[in-house]
């Protein structure tokens, strides 16, 4: 029966001294995965067996390398060897060992000899089995507390951005029940270390959203770990592309992919293409462009700083947030990482709760900035500057101190946005060539005049609608001439007859004789009611329909007039010319 699994160099020289030994010839593995690898095929399950011995020297070159196969059994979990005495076989001395690590700088794996359950031998003590009685460690907290912390492995300038960047992910999904099952595949002594030590990854929580969500991922390092958690603790589809060129090439051919998304992150340095160089310039402009094929849709930035410098220019890139990816530095931080994930959950639940109030704005405005009923090219810019606007004011959640004392009046972000949008009314109105052919109809509301159409009297024929403000625009058509309205000069594209000393009212006339004029095209009755009601609103907010005291005491404001007022204002826009039966 085996009693010890024997590591050995190619002499074979201590399997010939202990009996009942398993012996494992090494074979010259230098790297961190080799000897993880060839630890995994080669050790067998450990029922039974009192111990692992181990050469320090296993080659001609590595005087110390029996230490660095030690090391990461007792770091790794193969079949259990992790808590097995372990006895290190050599001639040399124990302060010599360490000496000789310190002048090279190498990496310090003779620490394992101060630690329990690690003996040095002297190969003439194997003649002596009661030299061979350590005890095996017992649990993991006694591994980590006798063993682990009383280790110092620190990683390479060459590997630090690499294993920093997979110790994020492992660190953000270490508070997620759902990754649990994850294997996380840097098999570094110093990422096995790290884990080891690491006391924050209680697995409190099991997921962010309820449903899963789709997400784009465009990170060089996605593939190391970060896929894999996103995935689990959103949960989510993710898609992930690895560079710039990638992406753009797939959303230059059908932008409307780019709208499938949820989310969106993007890791704050990017190589433009696969092995180029990394630059936040081409993160920024990625960026900037993804906003302007849609900008409902959050972008977060994945960052590995968080002073207050960097994280404004992400802001100002136009980004919605950003999160920052832990570092090994911040591994004795436990309050770091709690807080460090609270944020990117209240991030994320925060924009994709806005992402679902801001969608249906941004679909509307796309259409009617795509949209080619305006045909006036100036126009037809003004009216994309204020959607556009009304939009960034709808995103706002207040303004800040400089915009107010630019606009010296106390209006929200919602209030200037319905005005935008009453704007863009006004701009509409003064470039769509309206389809009032309807002289009966036109002779009624300007003159009052009772007039036959169809067989049915103009009254009637008004009448049908039925709107709840019917009496208030027969009240105002009839008594046209004795109101005080708007120059006819600003709407010249308007061709119907209209006496020279009547000057209707813009766009209250405008908008209600149209609503009424394209019945027969199938808008609502509806409309009206809607306009009256979003007039009435606009009232309280302009300077020139303020009352005597709002005028006299600088009080221009609805205070309660919410988003929910400006999606119907520009849900009004946008059935007013695309609405059907």
């Amino acid at each position: 029966m085996t009693k010890f699994i024997v590591i050995e160099n190619q002499s074979k020289q201590v399997s010939q001294i202990i009996d009942d030994s398993f012996s494992i010839i090494y074979s010259g593995q230098s790297t961190d995965l080799e000897i993880h690898e060839w630890l995994d095929r080669n050790l067998p399950k450990n029922d039974n067996i009192e111990g692992i011995i181990i050469e320090l020297s296993l080659g001609d070159e590595d005087i110390d390398s029996g230490l660095l196969v030690a090391s990461h059994i007792r770091l790794s979990n193969f079949n259990g060897s992790q808590y097995l005495p372990i006895y290190i076989v050599t001639n040399q001395e124990k302060d010599g060992i360490i000496a000789t690590q310190v002048i090279d700088d190498s990496i310090m794996t003779s620490l394992l000899l101060n630690t329990v359950s690690c003996q040095l031998l002297k190969y003439q003590d194997l003649l002596h089995p009661e030299k061979l009685q350590s005890k095996h460690i017992k649990t993991e907290k006694e591994l980590i507390g006798n063993v682990v912390n009383k280790l110092r492995f620190t990683d390479s300038i060459d590997s630090r951005h690499q294993i920093a960047n997979e110790w994020g992910a492992r660190k953000l999904g270490g508070h997620f029940r759902s990754t649990k099952n994850i294997a996380f595949l840097n098999y570094s002594l110093y990422f096995k270390y790290l884990t080891k030590i690491d006391s924050t990854s209680n697995y409190e929580r099991d997921t962010i959203f309820s449903k899963e969500v789709k997400v784009l991922l465009v990170d060089d390092n996605g593939k190391k770990g970060w896929k894999e958690v996103l995935k689990h603790i959103l949960p989510a589809k993710v898609k992930l592309y690895e560079d710039v060129d990638s992406i753009v090439g797939v959303i230059s051919e059908n932008p409307e992919i780019y709208n499938e998304f949820d989310l969106v992150l993007l890791d704050f340095y990017l190589p433009s293409k696969k092995g180029s160089t990394p630059s936040a310039q081409y993160t920024k402009k990625l960026l900037q462009g993804f906003k302007k094929i849609n900008p409902s849709t959050p972008v977060i930035i994945f960052t590995a700083s968080n002073k207050s410098w960097n994280a404004q220019e992400l802001i100002d890139w136009g980004a919605d947030g950003y999160y920052v990816k832990e570092s090994p530095d911040n591994i004795q931080n436990s309050n770091f990482s709690k807080e460090n994930t609270a944020n990117f959950i209240n991030l994320l639940k925060s924009n994709k709760k806005r992402k679902e109030l801001l969608a249906p704005f941004w679909e509307k405005t796309s259409a009617l900035i795509n949209s080619n009923i305006i045909k006036n090219e100036n126009a037809k810019k003004r009216t994309k500057e204020m959607l556009l606007l009304a939009y960034d004011l709808i995103h706002k959640e207040k303004l800040s101190s400089f915009e107010k004392d630019i606009l010296k009046v106390n209006f929200t972000p919602f209030q200037l946005a319905f005005l935008a949008y009453w704007s863009v009314l006004n701009n509409l109105l003064g470039d769509i060539q309206f389809n009032l052919d309807n002289s009966s109809l036109i002779d009624f509301l300007i003159n009052g005049k009772e007039v036959v159409k169809e067989g049915k009297s103009s009254i009637k024929y008004v009448e049908d609608f039925k709107p709840k403000s019917y009496s208030f625009f027969k009240n105002r058509f009839r008594n046209i001439s004795k109101m005080d309205w708007y120059a006819m000069s600003e709407y010249e594209s308007f061709e119907f007859p209209v006496p020279s000393k009547i000057r209707p009212t813009a766009p209250i006339f405008f908008v209600s004789a149209y609503i009424l004029s394209q019945k027969d095209k199938g808008l609502h009755e509806e409309l009206l009611d809607r306009f009256v009601t979003l007039n009435k609103i606009r009232n309280q907010l302009d300077y020139t329909h303020a009352n005597k005291y709002a005028v006299e005491n600088y009080h221009f404001r609805r205070t309660f007039i919410m988003q929910k007022d400006c999606k119907s204002m520009l849900d009004f826009l946008y059935d007013l010319l695309n609405k059907k039966d």
